[in-house]
């Protein structure tokens, strides 16, 4: 349950970028980054010009056939900064693998520094 307009604030950035990614829109994910994950993300649609038609096709479809549900957001642990919990549904898989993101705010808007 969210409690406050930050909590808000981290779930909205958090949807958006896995939103964007799971479409893999690395671009515009990249928004929601700090620059070294802006680097890793310009990386990955390099390497997604790279595949053949028919493979990147594959890829597209079980990506966007991937679900992620945001679970929790806790501001408590580390001074400022928000780790939160997620877990991802691959595609076609009703199991969930349990993931983990750190934001820090940086000119008062929140960016995604580390992904687990």
């Amino acid at each position: 349950m969210l409690t406050s307009c930050t909590e808000k604030a981290i779930f909205s950035v958090a949807d958006s970028f896995l939103t964007n990614y799971f479409e893999m829109n690395y671009e515009e994910a990249s928004l929601y980054c700090d620059s070294p994950i802006q680097l890793t993300l310009q990386t990955a649609a390099q390497d997604a010009a790279e595949l053949d038609s028919l493979l990147l096709e594959k890829v597209q479809v079980a990506s966007s056939q991937t679900r992620y549900e945001l679970q929790q957001v806790d501001r408590k642990s580390e001074a400022g900064k928000a780790i939160i919990s997620y877990e991802v549904y691959p595609a076609g898989s009703d199991m969930a693998v349990a993931k983990r993101m750190v934001m820090e705010k940086s000119d008062s808007k929140w960016l995604i520094k580390e992904l687990d």
